[in-house]
């Protein structure tokens, strides 16, 4: 009744005959009595028929007077629903002040991850910012809605969407436009978040390489934790595993807490849970099992402290991949369970498919069913439906393993062959070792020793190359266990002695187990 009365232009007496006639007819309902009544149509039918009784004229007039008593008399609306502001002044014809409302809705709906809520109204505000002049403010307002718009996609529909690029572009344009501006910074992470995600690696580096060079130019810590973390994957990717994990721990030593807010409006996702997820996989692949694991459930329970779903999701995903690095398919299907059950309620399209990779490989593992492997290639195929081309090598050594337990021997030698193809067109290098390693493991099968011999090597070669010291473990081991079976035990000795002697952790992992197993034989 308060609104109405604000609105209205009917003395107070003849308001209130009003409203009872419209009640007394039916056409409204009314709770309470005034001035804390509340009215609200019958039907929708009649609102609209009435609405559209109205002339546009008439009707762009009603809405300004509302817009305008919200803004007087009821600011408190502005902050709990700003969709309402946002809606009256767009159709009073107030454009500048709709988008402004819009924006606001956008963010407020962010933060409380409701994203696809976000998208439409950062969305509807980009639409009506082009029915305005051209001008340097409206510029900077729409790049801003286009980083908040990219940073909502990339939830929804995946890193690797043509529509997070298509925002990002058209973000970088209007950063060319505007001249030197520090909103290239968000624009270029948006951008390199497609580019590895697709991936294409090298304009991945060299964005990430710009990232980095704005950050020593500025000396600002948050850009050095954005800088990190993108450049720090980055080289992962490309199988520069030292320099990778040497910007990861630079980029954890540099985020704060007071970050975070920015951080996840603009990224969807707070980077200090990021920068530890990926220095997991790198700790890893190093020879750190035990440190991988650590820093991954830290990243998981930050994650949780935030009460962010998204980077919850992010950091469950990632720590399934390490509990699968370290051979532990009950610990990585818990870890699945858990992402997979979020992403499926957030609508996170990315990391359900990367859960259900994970949960598949780890009930194929478990179970040695086809029911895992089926939901092993489920997952690989929503990996795929996103856009998304990368760790499509990694993913295939996955479904190796899987056949190869099931005794599908072809199967398993496609699946590598599909593998190694992705890596040489992906350029991703981080998993070649592997991928040597098990198409020797698979050809010894046929008795082709010399061949099989020959893609150990190659795999130790690599792993040795990128420091590599868990795949590297693997590679000797499954050397030295062909040796031995050659009766060629001092060689096997010789071999796996030193790489394993390296290890200071991980004790209690099947790969320095099975290592240790094999070593004690030779000893004998």
């Amino acid at each position: 009744y308060s609104l109405i009365a604000a609105v209205s232009e009917l003395p107070e007496q003849d308001l209130q005959a009003t409203l009872a006639q419209l009640v007394n007819a039916e056409l409204v309902y009314q709770r309470g009595l005034p001035p804390d009544a509340r009215y609200m149509f019958k039907h929708a039918l009649v609102q609209d028929t009435a609405y559209r009784s109205l002339v546009r004229s008439r009707r762009q007039q009603i809405h300004a007077r509302i817009a305008r008593a919200l803004e007087e008399q009821f600011s408190d609306v502005a902050t709990s629903e700003p969709e309402v502001f946002a809606h009256h002044f767009t159709e009073a014809g107030l454009t500048e002040r709709g988008v402004h409302y819009w924006e606001q809705a956008g963010q407020q709906a962010n933060d409380r991850s409701a994203y696809l809520e976000a998208t439409s109204h950062f969305s509807t505000a980009i639409e009506l910012l082009k029915t305005l002049p051209d001008t340097h403010a409206h510029r900077q307002r729409e790049l801003a809605l286009h980083i908040a718009l990219g940073a909502t996609l990339i939830v929804i529909k995946g890193h690797a969407s043509a529509d997070v690029e298509n925002a990002y572009l058209k973000a970088r344009e209007l950063c060319q436009r505007l001249g030197d501006t520090p909103e290239l910074v968000p624009v270029l992470f948006g951008l390199w978040r497609y580019y590895i995600a697709r991936p294409r690696l090298q304009p991945a580096q060299e964005i990430g390489e710009a990232l980095l060079r704005l950050a020593d130019n500025s000396k600002d810590s948050a850009l050095s934790v954005i800088a990190c973390y993108a450049l720090g994957f980055s080289r992962y990717q490309l199988g520069e595993l030292l320099d990778a994990r040497r910007l990861q721990e630079n980029g954890i030593a540099k985020y704060t807490p007071e970050q975070r807010h920015a951080q996840l409006f603009r990224s969807a996702q707070d980077l200090g849970v990021g920068c530890r997820s990926y220095s997991a996989l790198s700790l890893w692949m190093l020879g750190f099992p035990d440190q991988a694991l650590g820093r991954g459930q830290d990243a998981l329970a930050m994650a949780h402290e935030l009460s962010h779903p998204f980077s919850v999701a992010f950091a469950g995903c990632w720590l399934a991949f390490v509990c699968q690095f370290r051979r532990d398919p009950r610990m990585a299907r818990e870890q699945a369970e858990s992402a997979l059950a979020l992403a499926t309620e957030q609508r996170f399209p990315l990391w359900a498919a990367i859960a259900t990779t994970m949960h598949g490989w780890a009930m194929a593992m478990e179970a040695k069913s086809e029911a895992g492997v089926a939901e092993l290639q489920q997952g690989i195929a929503a990996w795929r439906a996103t856009g998304a081309g990368a760790w499509l090598a990694y993913y295939g050594t996955l479904e190796t393993e899987a056949f190869e337990l099931l005794g599908k021997i072809d199967d398993a030698l496609q699946a590598l062959d599909d593998a190694q193809a992705a890596m040489a067109r992906t350029e991703e290098r981080w998993w070649e070792a592997e991928i040597y390693r098990l198409r020797g493991a698979l050809v010894l099968r046929h008795s082709a020793a010399p061949e099989a011999e020959a893609c150990f090597r190659r795999a130790l070669s690599v792993a040795h190359h990128q420091h590599a010291k868990s795949l590297e473990l693997r590679a000797a081991t499954s050397l030295a266990r062909m040796w031995r079976d050659q009766g060629k035990c001092a060689e096997a000795l010789e071999c796996l002695a030193p790489v394993y002697g390296w290890f200071t952790e991980g004790f209690d992992t099947l790969d320095l187990k099975e290592a240790k197993a094999l070593l004690d034989q030779l000893n004998e």
